[in-house]
């Protein structure tokens, strides 16, 4: 038996109340209830430092911590920098209807709480009479021991303490007896659950931006703070030249990117891209070098993705950051960002244009890089990426497609069959097109030699009939 003061009711059932407030079917309920908390606890100070902190951790148990993969949650920590539960703030929450407060609170949140978790316990810091701080340690629940003495809540100390400021700790442990409700926070994740936050307080985000809390999200796995919270990965990219040969070569010096993934609901109608951010913000415009006739794009290709598919209603975006692309861009925020691409690098090289450096990142380098870490990053994305490989290769099959056509870059996964065809073809006969001209000026050659006038005839019929593919095309026409 827990030590301390059960809180009786008096005037009231409790077990006949708590049965006529139905459970949320919101599963996340009990998180939000205890955000908006302590975004109130953070608006009620009188006196601010500064816009406060309010901290969400998970903590997960795993047998295979290095997989990640077969995690329990054991308990949910919400702390603040609120002003605690003083007198008049644990008075309110004695009274079961109390539905004084802000936010539209129905004063019914607290039993959202044990309607999820088999006990809650409160650590709060609170100024007393603006002089000292007191800590008031109580617990919530509604299990055997508390509703056989009428009393929701048990509180166990309410001492004096040395503090600097005020604050409160929220611990949520044991989630009750639902499978479903297990199943979705076994797997609850800090991205999936930033993302419940901000569309659940969107409008509240909105209209306090200029004052809102910071707000922190952290996930432990056998109380280590696991480093996947945020998905993010960092990759280099080698500098390019041009060689003697004129031909783009990679030399050892690298440059650091971070790309961070953020994974949304379609709801929102963000489309699925791989962007570029420079102090905070994307760079959306394109840099136009009219005399090439050719456009720089900073917006990277996303392969494995059309933009408006989606996979389980989300779709997925990337931002990608690094010290080269601040010190490229001009000062003006998304401004110009000078990277060039492979063919402009080349053509500005052989046309003595001098826009760019002798050694530059190529972004085609870029963007190849980031599609790959993507397919790594998301499995799902990997899988569907897979299924669109294999429709091609179907494809190719069935059609007898050349290989190497099917390589080209503009045979897309993510066309259709009808689309993925056209291109195929339009390829094909460009190649066959350029052939047999080619072809058609060896025969303009070889019909021109005179072997009578002509002293190094075989020579030169023999550099002629050097490209011996050239011929066996010419020979399977006929």
């Amino acid at each position: 038996m827990k030590k301390g003061n059960y809180i009786r009711g008096t005037g009231i059932s409790y077990r006949g109340r708590i049965e006529k407030i139905k459970k949320s079917n919101e599963k996340l309920q009990a998180i939000f209830e205890a955000f908006t908390n302590s975004l109130e606890a953070i608006s009620l100070l009188e006196e601010k430092k500064n816009n406060g902190q309010i901290k969400i951790q998970l903590f997960f148990s795993d047998i295979k911590e290095e997989l990640f993969i077969n995690k329990k949650l054991e308990k949910i920590i919400i702390e603040d920098t609120g002003i605690g539960f003083n007198e008049e703030n644990f008075n309110r929450l004695k009274n079961l209807d109390d539905n004084s407060k802000k936010f539209k609170n129905k004063g019914t949140g607290r039993i959202q709480f044990i309607k999820f978790f088999k006990e809650v316990e409160y650590e709060s810091i609170y100024k007393k009479n603006n002089f000292f701080f007191k800590k008031r340690n109580f617990i919530l629940s509604m299990s055997k021991n508390f509703l056989s003495k009428n009393a929701l809540i048990l509180e166990k100390q309410n001492i004096e303490v040395k503090a600097e400021f005020s604050s409160t700790k929220l611990i949520m442990r044991e989630l009750l007896a639902d499978k479903d409700i297990h199943s979705y926070y076994n797997n609850l994740d800090i991205i999936e659950l930033k993302e419940k936050i901000i569309a659940h307080y969107l409008e509240y985000f909105c209209s306090h931006r200029e004052n809102l809390p910071t707000i922190k999200l952290e996930l432990y796995c056998n109380d280590k703070l696991n480093n996947k919270t945020e998905i993010k990965e960092n990759f280099n990219v080698h500098y390019s030249v041009i060689g003697i040969d004129g031909k783009i070569e990679k030399i050892n010096n690298t440059e650091n990117f971070q790309i961070k993934a953020f994974k949304i609901n379609k709801k929102y109608k963000i489309k699925n891209a791989i962007k570029f951010t420079s102090k905070g913000e994307t760079i959306e415009k394109k840099i136009k070098f009219n005399s090439l006739k050719h456009d720089i794009e900073k917006k990277i290709k996303f392969n494995s993705l059309k933009h408006d598919e989606h996979i389980d209603e989300k779709n997925y975006l990337f931002l990608i950051s690094g010290d080269y692309i601040d010190n490229k861009i001009s000062d003006t925020r998304g401004g110009i960002l000078n990277i060039p691409q492979k063919s402009v690098f080349k053509k500005d090289f052989e046309k003595l244009l001098g826009r760019f450096d002798k050694e530059e990142i190529i972004l085609n380098d870029i963007e190849n890089k980031a599609n790959e870490i993507i397919l790594k990053m998301y499995h799902e994305i990997n899988e569907r990426n897979n299924e669109k490989i294999n429709k091609i290769k179907e494809l190719k099959n069935l059609f007898l497609l050349n290989d190497e056509i099917i390589k080209h870059e503009k045979i897309k996964i993510n066309d259709t069959e009808e689309k993925i065809l056209e291109n195929y073809y339009i390829i094909d006969a460009k190649i066959r097109a350029k052939q047999d001209a080619n072809l058609k000026k060896q025969l303009e050659k070889i019909e021109n030699l005179n072997p009578s006038k002509s002293d190094d005839y075989s020579k030169k019929l023999e550099k002629i009939l050097q490209d011996e593919k050239l011929f066996l095309n010419y020979l399977i026409k006929f």
